[in-house]
């Protein structure tokens, strides 16, 4: 009998939590919406050596929306794990509704579900970007609690609000955990999300800021979900984050790594402000997604330092370094960068 379930199984964190469960030998009930495409899903089956036996065998796809809770209360049954990795990755604050009730109404209605069906343990993908400094603090860890300073982007926003309904799960029985990664990269749709990092780079990067992030293997993401819900932890968080490194850092390494040229142009927090607004009015103009935001452009100028050491030390894990992950996710981007996949989280 299935009774693990994946909801947003074909985005970046949910196909490679499935590519892992499988490896485990366990059955999954992966969600996906009617629109989805799940090609990229068997693309990646490949990729880490997969059979397409063990595609079929392993994995049953489900129709199913967060936003529709009638699916879910079909889907999810007694005593299952719910490996929660459904989002909405976006920092344009035009799409603030949809992030808010994908974010934030689908956590809720998930949360009620499971609270309903009575489920062994649930997992939340959530962000760093829901965590701030302290004063005085210079590291980001998991007692680094949100603050409304005004800056925060509409997704920041989003998961903090979700993991708001997650804790109010908690506090009404439910026994769960939750991961707050940094920047996520690996192998998926290199036009969306984190993985449009590599995709930007792709298509010739000529600035830079002098930002710094951490980052973290998408591997390390799903591997340490499935430590979590094989454990007796509950009413957690842990950051993951392999890494601290500068942006101009990372895409000069991506950039080597897939024959591109490398940013050679600083950008200053006058001339970022300038991007984006001019961003903006071409959006408005060609009717378009805008390439820079208020939002991306804050985030990009900022120097933020995060710590791991909670979950590497109470499971004794390392996670895997940036070189062998950058190695990882540019080859297949110059496998299948020729690809045009569309998929939706």
């Amino acid at each position: 009998m299935q009774n693990t379930i994946v909801t947003g199984a074909t985005g970046l964190v949910g196909s490679h939590v499935l590519v892992h469960l499988v490896k485990n030998k366990c059955r999954v009930i992966a969600l996906k919406r009617e629109n989805s495409n799940t090609k990229l899903v068997q693309q990646l089956f490949d990729w880490y050596g997969l059979s397409n036996d063990d595609y079929v065998k392993y994995i049953d796809w489900k129709i199913a929306d967060v936003l529709d809770i009638d699916s879910l209360e079909e889907l999810i049954q007694h005593d299952y794990d719910v490996y929660h990795c459904a989002a909405q990755v976006s920092f344009n604050p035009t799409q603030k509704d949809n992030l808010l009730n994908t974010n934030v109404q689908g956590t809720a209605n998930l949360v009620n579900v499971c609270l309903l069906k009575k489920v062994r343990k649930l997992c939340y993908v959530s962000s760093v970007a829901t965590l701030s400094l302290n004063k005085g603090e210079t590291i980001i860890n998991e007692n680094s609690f949100w603050k409304n300073t005004g800056n925060e982007s509409v997704y920041a926003q989003s998961k903090y609000l979700a993991e708001m309904e997650v804790w109010r799960g908690i506090e009404e029985g439910l026994n769960a955990v939750m991961v707050n990664p940094s920047v996520i990269i690996g192998p998926h749709d290199f036009t969306k999300g984190s993985a449009k990092m590599i995709g930007t780079s792709g298509n010739g990067l000529m600035f830079y800021t002098n930002g710094i992030s951490g980052f973290v293997d998408v591997n390390d993401v799903a591997k340490a979900m499935i430590i979590l819900m094989n454990n007796d932890v509950n009413s957690e968080r842990y950051l993951l984050n392999m890494d601290n490194i500068p942006y101009k850092t990372f895409f000069e390494k991506v950039s080597e790594k897939i024959n591109a040229k490398p940013p050679i142009i600083p950008v200053n927090s006058l001339l970022s402000g300038l991007a984006w607004r001019i961003s903006k009015i071409k959006s408005i103009i060609t009717n378009t997604e805008p390439l820079i935001t208020k939002e991306t452009s804050y985030a990009a100028m900022q120097q933020n330092f995060y710590d791991a050491t909670k979950f590497k030390k109470q499971f004794n894990y390392n996670f895997i370094d940036l070189n062998n992950c950058l190695e990882n996710a540019c080859n297949y981007y110059l496998k299948h960068k020729q690809n045009d996949i569309r998929t939706i989280q």
